[in-house]
């Protein structure tokens, strides 16, 4: 009963510009960051896997590279150069 009493004297108080602002405040602070990178998701580890085995690089190149794609640019600007050291090296083991 005394939780009831307790909503009914909070609603009908109403905020202050201080506390509406915290509000927002708090709101602002807890929205999700769109440029977050999550590095472990399915499709990443799908095409990281793709990476490490040679005659699927293509696929990995277009699953980094189509428009729909769950990576940021910095991380396909990343994965790119990781793909082009690694096919450099492949080159260069036979004539090493």
């Amino acid at each position: 009963m005394s939780n009831r009493i307790k909503q009914k004297a909070k609603s009908a108080v109403p905020m202050t510009e201080t506390q509406k602002h915290i509000k927002e405040l708090r709101e602002k602070l807890n929205k999700t960051d769109p440029n977050e990178i999550r590095p472990f998701t399915v499709y990443k580890i799908l095409t990281y896997l793709c990476v490490l085995i040679l005659p699927l690089v293509p696929v990995a190149l277009f699953c980094i590279w189509r428009p729909k794609t769950e990576f940021t640019q910095k991380e396909k600007l990343i994965w790119t150069s990781v793909i082009a050291v690694i096919a450099v090296y492949a080159v260069m083991i036979p004539f090493g």
